[in-house]
């Protein structure tokens, strides 16, 4: 990287195009030397402060210009006379990146010869060279490392570094006694000391400094300033800045005595090991416990705590070790892992001192979080020596948060390292939120993996490694199913095939069933998608039995949560019955409805077994369901027949297939199927078998056997290819002895059905009658079909098939009985009409019922009618028959005495006399009294 320079002093010819104090050689042009004159002020940025008898001692500085300080500047002024013999500056400047111009560079280049001079400054080129980054890195390694010796073993620099420890993140004065030449310059050496020794860990801004100048800018500010005399007040002198001390004694207002700073610098100075702190120090207290860590450690803390195991401790030694300061644990996470573990195992049986045992554990801890992080050799024997102290589990989940507590997580292999030593050590993996937050990050594949491998680790140099259950439960928790795609669930898929299916795995953690069936909840959907069919079910099974997995109970209960579809759930217990699971079939059944189980049990027709032991379980379980659920069970086996393929399939011993049809038949519709029931239970069956007509039989009352002869003829004929309606219409008008008075021709007798198509408790079923055909009549003219309400029990017309469309057929559906009007109602030609439903309220008695309510309804009105005349006092007149035109009869009868005298009338139409009659008793006729 190049570095530019610019040279500033007063001239008559400036590059810029003036006379003053300006540029005067660069090696910059153009527009950027204009920029950069305007932002250093043709140089005027700083002014130097030179006291009598240190003229030719240069002030120079670092500093970091700019909007964000991006910019470095290394600065040195000279004193020198213009052309007219007074006194001006020769200011030459380094411009690059903020990086690479730092304090520290700058002191090196103290005394670079490359620095211009005022003896050549009359001949200098007004186009000067870059430098290479390099070369001024080369000249100042060379320079502070003469520095170094003589610069940290200052005597006056253990005050001054006292009260910058006193106050590590504030500015800087230091005012320098008069200095007789460079040779002896003080500000060198204690500005070296100061950024060698403390620079890079005090206070969050970068050590920027400036000796023997003061700044005229607000575009730039020196951390650091030293001076030979106190500096007037000035608009510049933005900061209340700490004056550091240079005489002897103890640092005021601070806990850093100047022995502990000077004990820390002359260790740096003997190159002895010093932990600097990863994090800046910022404040009088943390450069406190800092600086008594590297005291303890540099006295050797090891030793110490050896010695206390050996008896062997001071009376002030013991004292610190009855109550231990915050120094000791940060001191002994200094030691090595190799010395950490030894001195562990010497204090594992010792417990003399209890606090400082406390304080051991905590850091040993550390160290072996620490050591596993950085896959250190004696990671393994730290671990154990830790362990075997039994730190408890809040000491480890405070060190592991404190490790990660910046919130940037590492990479996976990290990862797995520090948490392995957790674990053993002692974390609650599965409560721990710091694990929890390192292993959300993680691929699902690599946590399926991982709990395989700490359950199964695999072997290494000094054996195998004991299983972490805890652990690998902690990686399945974190597996997160909306991160898996197709790509994800493939690779889980492949690394628990080649598991063996991962269940012993699993069970491995955790002897809990419920908490085995959690984890491995988390494993299986991982590598397949939940089931969306049955054949889905069979599919996994037949992966995991490829890959020689035990189908334990653990699989079975997995799979069968991972879908709530009772058709899946289904699947997954016959699935464990076909292949040899009985129990855990019927453990899984259990928790299905009897819906369910009814709708599964009726495609396993071709498979007898399975079939067999899931009708067991129907047998089984069907007396201890409430009345709903063997309402929903009732409803399964009307959909599918009640299952006549698979019970025929599973008994086909015609004993063992009457008792298994009573057993659901007694448990469904109870003992005593009636006549209603049996026509319920045919309805929409399309076959039958011995053994169900049996059951049947042996359950139905008198008037449901004949039901059940009538329903077991018409599944024959329909068997056989032909049409009830017609068969037995045709037996009906051809047959011979059976006439319509004959006493065992069946009519439809009067029943009660209530709305679940049930009969009433009271059987009302005729006398059992027999239905062989009598012997058939003489041959009768056809009588005209009459539109009569079927009753309760069919005729031998009537049919129980819903789609039939025979006219004059009545037909039982679940709506109850529907009418197939007559032909004969109809136009020839015509489409059928459709079925009218026979109300129940249009029954002959209903009818009866009917006109007596009308009939008393009537009778009532007009009895009111007639005691309301009576109670009102007066009658409505009747005309006589004589009551004609006046003239045309005899007069009427006189009027009373106190009658007014009648005024005879005007002839007017007889319409209109009547009118005015009328309105006379409305007006004036009515008694006084009302």
């Amino acid at each position: 990287m190049e570095i530019h320079q610019i040279v500033f002093r007063w001239s008559e010819e400036l590059l810029v195009g003036r006379r003053g104090l300006g540029p005067v050689a660069s090696s910059l042009d153009g527009q950027q030397l204009v920029d950069w004159s305007v932002l250093l002020r043709a140089g005027d940025f700083v002014q130097g402060m030179w006291t009598d008898g240190a003229a030719n001692a240069p002030a120079v500085g670092a500093l970091q210009i700019g909007p964000a300080r991006e910019s470095g500047v290394i600065v040195r002024v000279l004193p020198v006379r213009d052309a007219n013999g007074r006194m001006s500056e020769l200011i030459h400047v380094l411009i690059g990146p903020a990086s690479v111009l730092t304090g520290r560079l700058a002191v090196g280049l103290w005394n670079w010869p490359g620095w211009v001079r005022p003896e050549t400054a009359d001949t200098l080129a007004a186009q000067m060279p870059s430098i290479p980054s390099e070369t001024l890195e080369t000249e100042a390694r060379d320079t502070n490392r003469a520095l170094h010796e003589v610069a940290l073993r200052h005597p006056l620099l253990p005050n001054v570094a006292a009260d910058v420890l006193n106050a590590p993140s504030a500015h800087y004065q230091l005012i320098l006694p008069p200095q007789t030449g460079p040779e002896d310059d003080m500000a060198a050496h204690l500005t070296y000391g100061l950024l060698t020794a403390l620079g890079d860990f005090t206070g969050e801004e970068p050590w920027t400094f400036l000796v023997r100048a003061e700044l005229k800018v607000r575009e730039a500010d020196a951390r650091l300033m030293v001076v030979e005399r106190a500096p007037s007040p000035s608009a510049f002198a933005r900061r209340r800045r700490v004056s550091l001390r240079l005489e002897s004694g103890a640092a005021a207002n601070g806990p850093v005595s100047v022995s502990t700073a000077g004990s820390v610098i002359a260790a740096i100075a003997d190159g002895r090991p010093v932990t600097y702190p990863r994090t800046p120090l910022l404040s009088a207290q943390d450069s406190a416990d800092w600086a008594d860590t590297q005291l303890l450690r540099l006295s050797g803390v090891a030793n110490l705590l050896r010695r206390a195991v050996r008896g062997q401790l001071t009376a002030k030694e013991e004292q610190d070790l009855a109550q231990p300061a915050v120094q000791l644990g940060h001191e002994f996470r200094t030691c090595s892992p190799a010395e950490t573990a030894d001195v562990l195992r010497l204090w594992r049986d010792f417990r003399s001192y209890p606090r400082t045992r406390e304080v051991l554990v905590s850091a040993g801890v550390r160290c072996a979080l620490n050591a596993a992080r950085r896959e250190a050799p004696e990671t393994e024997s730290l671990m154990h020596a830790v362990q075997a102290m039994s730190p408890p589990a809040g000491t480890v989940e405070s060190n592991l948060a404190d490790l990660y507590r910046h919130g940037q997580k590492p990479d996976p292999n990290e990862v797995s390292r520090v948490l392995i030593a957790a674990a053993t050590i002692g974390v609650d993996a599965q409560n721990d939120p710091t694990v929890g937050w390192l292993l959300a990050g993680l691929e699902p594949y690599v946590l399926v993996q991982w709990s395989i491998r700490l359950i199964r680790p695999e072997p290494v140099e000094n054996g195998r490694p004991r299983p972490e259950p805890d652990l690998a439960a902690a990686c399945l928790q974190q597996v997160r199913m909306s991160r898996i795609d197709s790509a994800r669930r493939r690779r889980c898929r492949q690394i628990l095939l080649d598991d063996r299916g991962m269940a012993e795995t699993v069970e491995m953690i955790t002897p809990d069933p419920a908490r085995r069936v959690a984890l491995y909840g988390k494993a299986l959907p991982a590598a397949y998608e939940p089931p969306h069919r049955a054949a889905g079910v069979e599919e996994i099974l037949d992966d995991l039995q490829q890959a020689g997995a035990s189908l334990s109970e653990t699989v079975w209960h997995t799979l069968y949560g991972m879908s709530a579809d009772p058709v899946i759930r289904f699947a997954v217990a016959a699935g464990a019955i076909r292949r040899g699971h009985g129990g855990i079939g019927g453990s899984l059944l259990s928790s299905l409805s009897m819906e369910a189980i009814v709708d599964g049990a009726a495609n396993l027709g071709g498979e007898p077994e399975a079939a067999r032991q899931v009708i067991d379980h129907l047998l089984r379980r069907m007396p201890a369901e409430s009345g709903s659920d063997i309402a929903h069970a009732r409803g399964g086996l009307l959909r599918h027949g009640h299952l006549i393929g698979p019970v025929s399939a599973a008994y086909p011993a015609s004993p063992e297939q009457a008792r298994a049809f009573r057993g659901l038949l007694k448990q469904a519709y109870g003992p005593n199927l009636s006549a209603d029931t049996v026509r319920e239970i045919y309805h929409r069956m399309t076959t039958t078998s011995p053994g169900f007509v049996e059951a049947m039989l042996s359950l139905a009352t008198s008037g449901g056997r004949e039901e059940i002869v009538w329903a077991n003829t018409r599944l024959l004929v329909r068997s056989s290819g032909g049409s009830w309606e017609e068969t037995y219409r045709s037996a009906a008008s051809t047959g011979a002895g059976q006439t319509l008075d004959d006493p065992r021709a069946l009519r439809p007798y009067p029943r009660e059905i209530h709305r679940d198509g049930h009969e009433a408790s009271r059987d009302r079923t005729p006398p059992v009658r027999s239905v062989l055909p009598a012997t058939a009549p003489p041959a009768m003219a056809p009588a005209l079909p009459v539109l009569a309400r079927p009753s309760g029990r069919p005729q031998p017309q009537d049919t129980l098939v819903p789609a039939s469309d025979a006219p004059d057929t009545p037909t039982y559906t679940d709506r109850g009985w529907i009418w197939n009007l007559s032909p004969f109602s109809r136009a020839p030609g015509s489409p059928p009409s459709r079925r009218i439903p026979m109300l129940p309220a249009f029954s002959p008695g209903a009818g009866m019922a009917i006109a007596a309510v009308l009939v008393s309804l009537l009778l009532f009105l007009g009895a009111a009618y007639i005691l309301a005349t009576v109670l009102s006092g007066s009658v409505v007149p009747t005309p006589s028959p004589t009551d004609v035109a006046p003239g045309l009869s005899d007069p009427p009868p006189p009027l009373p005495s106190s009658a007014p005298p009648v005024v005879p009338p005007d002839p007017l139409p007889r319409q209109k006399q009547t009118e005015q009659s009328h309105d006379g008793e409305q007006a004036g006729d009515l008694p006084h009294g009302h």
